[in-house]
Formats: C-alpha cells, structure tokens, sequence
C-alpha cells in the first residue's frame, strides 16, 4: 500500500494535488529517436511502454531492482536488417518482446526470425488513468497492423493495464483478421528476466509438464535451475506441455531467493496453449525467457501447414491475455542482496 490509505484516497482526500504524483506517465524519446512512455505507480511498478516497438515493454522495476533483461546490443540500434536473422542486429531485449504475427521462431517462407510484430510501430496512441476504489491505474493502447498489399490483413489491438498499490501490468489483445483470405496468426508473448532479478539460485516453476529439450545442453542441464554464466555462445530452449485441462489460465513462476521475490506470469489458456523457455547461458548475456504461443517452436509440429500455427477466418479474432505479477517473498538471501556470479 501506498502509505496506508492507497493511492486513490491520497488524492482524492487532498494529500497530493495531481495524479502523477502517485501514477506518473510521461513520454520522451529514446536514443533511436523512437517514443518511450514510462509509467511509474506508488506501490506499483516501474516500466516503459515503447510504441515503436509494437507497444512491448522495455525496462521493468520492482522495488529498485530491475527485471527485465537488456541485451547487449548499442543503444540506438533499432533498424531490423534484410538478414533472415536481421531481428538479432536490433532486439534490445526489454520485459516483453512480441512475437508473430506472421512467424514465430526461426526464419520461414519469406518471413524473418520471429515475425514483424516487435519492429512494427503502433498507431492510435492512448494513455488514460482510470480508477477503482482507493487504487488509480494507467492503460496505455493501441493499434499494430500487420498488412501485405496483395496478402495479409492482421490488426492487433493492445491494452496494457497497471495500477498503484499492486505490483502487476496486464497486456490484453485482441488479434483480428481484417483481410479477405483465411490466414496463419502465430503469437509467441517472449517475457525476459534478467540479473539481479534471476542469479544462480533462481528457479523457475511451471506446474505439472513434460519438458521437452529442443537439444540437449551440458551448459544448461535442468531447465528449472539457472546456470552460472559460461563462456560458450550457445543458447538452450524448452517446451513445457501441460496435460489437457479444463482451466482458463495457466500460470508459470520465477523465484528470486536473491531479491526475496517472486514473478509469476499468467496467460489464457485456449488462445495459448503452448510455453517454451529459453535459456541464454553466455557469460554477457545470461537471460531467461518465459514464453506463452499458441504456435510450436520446434519438433514435428513445426513441419505442419503453415508452420502448425492457428488460421484465422476473414472477421474472426483471437483473444489474448498475459499478466506479470511481482510478490514479496520471505527467502531473501544476505538482506536481498544479489549473490555474485
């Protein structure tokens, strides 16, 4: 709780005048010249929203501590090459980076390494505050096109929802086939950990699941366990199947004994049915990805029509929804200090 009336109260009974003082938004932009909304909630989290980028999120804070990975690539570097890789030359890592929606995973009939989606710019920008009860909350949304002149016509629409007083964003989207044709809409929802957040100690807890290695790794032996940073450039990546069940969500925690922490990430079910893990191991990079699909990575089913992804008829649409919750926990080690790797 912010204090201990919440953030609501505290403006509505006149102890702060505006409402940034508790639920700040503001906008600048970045060093590729691209917007970045930062939106920071008392007793909230901290995180950017980045319209350039297909409104993923950027950096996340909790506590003081970041989150969220960055990769370790140049600041400003933002154009995507013709490479079939060229995603690689630009990933910038952040909390989420969205994948799809016309490929996810490696590279395949014209389509680059995990689609267009995260180098796609958002249209019909919005922030708005929104209240309930003692809490004040921020949805910043907005529109990302996916569209060929002669080929696909996929419209994403995005919410993204937070709220003071309660460590958690929400992403909400709603994936419409505006075209003519019936077409493949693969979505893979990338949300990446990094250090201090996750340390050696970390582990990662996915429920009941059979996990499935795409190759077997020395460096990275179990997937529910963190290595120490290596020195081979390799990376590790797991699918983790759930039996059939009657649930609509499903949910997957990363335990940070380190920060006395732990991140859960919720997502639906019937338009996710599918989660992968990916492990980079390299000394330099060492991150984590927790990753909900509705469209296989790897393995038998990526040899199907379309790569095994969904099709989606002219009018209809897909309904996702992806929810990262950040919560105190009571295993902090020596006074939520992140060991040294």
């Amino acid at each position: 709780m912010t204090g201990a009336s919440g953030a609501g109260r505290l403006l509505r009974e006149g102890f702060v005048a505006p409402a940034d003082a508790v639920a700040s938004v503001s906008q600048h932009q970045g060093v590729d010249g691209g917007r970045i909304v930062d939106v920071r909630l008392a007793g909230g989290l901290m995180f950017e929203v980045l319209p350039e980028r297909g409104l993923d999120l950027g950096a996340l804070w909790w506590s003081g501590y970041p989150v969220s990975y960055r990769s370790p690539q140049p600041p400003g570097r933002s154009q995507v090459s013709t490479r079939e890789d060229g995603w690689l030359t630009a990933w910038g890592g952040g909390m989420l980076t969205t994948c799809g929606v016309d490929n996810i995973g490696p590279a395949r009939d014209g389509y680059g390494l995990h689609g267009s989606h995260h180098a796609t710019p958002a249209e019909d920008l919005q922030i708005r505050r929104v209240t309930r009860g003692d809490h004040l909350g921020v949805v910043v949304s907005g529109t990302v096109r996916n569209v060929e002149v002669f080929g696909r016509r996929v419209t994403l629409r995005r919410e993204i929802e937070a709220w003071t007083d309660t460590p958690s964003v929400e992403i909400r989207d709603r994936i419409t086939n505006d075209g003519v044709a019936t077409v493949a809409v693969p979505v893979l929802y990338h949300v990446n950990f990094g250090s201090p957040f996750i340390s050696p100690t970390s582990r990662i807890e996915v429920g009941p699941a059979t996990t499935i290695a795409r190759e077997v790794r020395a460096e990275v032996p179990y997937p529910h366990e963190l290595p120490y940073p290596t020195t081979e450039m390799m990376e590790a990546v797991f699918e983790h199947r759930a039996a059939e069940s009657p649930a609509r969500e499903r949910s997957a925690a990363v335990h940070s004994p380190a920060l006395g922490a732990v991140a859960r990430l919720t997502w639906t079910t019937a338009s996710l049915p599918r989660l992968f893990q990916w492990v980079w191991p390299t000394r330099g990079g060492w991150a984590l990805g927790l990753e909900p699909a509705n469209s296989p990575l790897f393995g038998p089913d990526r040899d199907a029509p379309h790569a095994g992804a969904p099709l989606l008829e002219p009018g209809a649409d897909i309904i996702t929804r992806v929810t990262l919750s950040i919560d105190r926990t009571s295993d902090a080690l020596g006074g939520a200090r992140p060991p040294s790797v």
